[in-house]
């Protein structure tokens, strides 16, 4: 991809296990209590810290844990808050919504639109995936969701899972698995909002990779598999 052509912004909304001071307490025992991979995507804020240096792209990165507020979430969506914060005062999560959901939102669209008046945009949403779920294992090392009904997004999927498949990296590598790339999300709801000229792909690592530790070489990988293609 042309530089000029096309510009890159790198999102990881479930980069972090902190809570904030206030919701120590009522969250603490849940945290505890909750599988990793239900509290923030082990492994994806390194993904992403690399990738954003390797594309020379803005990274955008959630504070705190899903389990206070899920930033990869719509307002309607019934998992939008942890179970301890569900059952808080609607003035609280109102609170929280303002101060912390919507300001995350909005500044990542602002600079996508800002973006998109002269150059198509890539948005690269990190996330990881627990291994096994449910009893069932998870059949791949990576996967790319996104809307197969977007042109853009089927085309740039399509070329990169075949150039990742063609670097050796003995990753089984799949496409809208193992969730659909038109589930409730960030890069849904920006596709709705932003048509065609928005790309938005999110990155599914599994986490039994080495990702904190082969982090850099991953991102490496991926970014110039990305570069090469000539799709804008």
């Amino acid at each position: 991809m042309k530089p000029n052509t096309v510009a890159f912004v790198i999102t990881c909304e479930h980069a972090s296990a902190a809570v904030p001071d206030r919701f120590v307490a009522p969250l603490q025992p849940y945290l505890v209590e909750q599988a990793q991979h239900r509290i923030y995507d082990a492994g994806a804020v390194e993904i992403a810290r690399h990738l954003s240096k390797a594309l020379g792209a803005p990274l955008f990165c959630g504070q705190y844990t899903r389990l206070w507020i899920d930033l990869n979430r719509s307002l309607h969506n019934r998992n939008l808050f942890g179970v301890p914060v569900r059952t808080m005062d609607p003035a609280v999560k109102q609170t929280i919504i303002d101060s912390y959901y919507r300001p995350y939102r909005a500044q990542v669209e602002n600079w996508i639109q800002a973006q998109a008046a002269r150059v198509a945009v890539v948005h690269l949403s990190v996330h990881s995936f627990t291994p096994n779920l449910h009893g069932q294992e998870r059949l791949a090392e990576f996967a790319l969701l996104y809307d197969p009904h977007h042109g853009n997004e089927r085309r740039v999927s399509a070329a990169w899972l075949q150039r990742i498949r063609a670097a050796q990296l003995d990753w089984r590598c799949r496409a809208n698995y193992p969730y659909k790339g038109v589930s409730d999300g960030f890069t849904r709801a920006l596709r709705k909002r932003l048509g065609l000229r928005y790309c938005g792909i999110e990155l599914e690592f599994n986490q039994r990779l080495p990702l904190q530790r082969d982090a850099e070489d991953y991102a490496r990988i991926l970014a110039e598999t990305l570069l090469a293609l000539e799709l804008f």
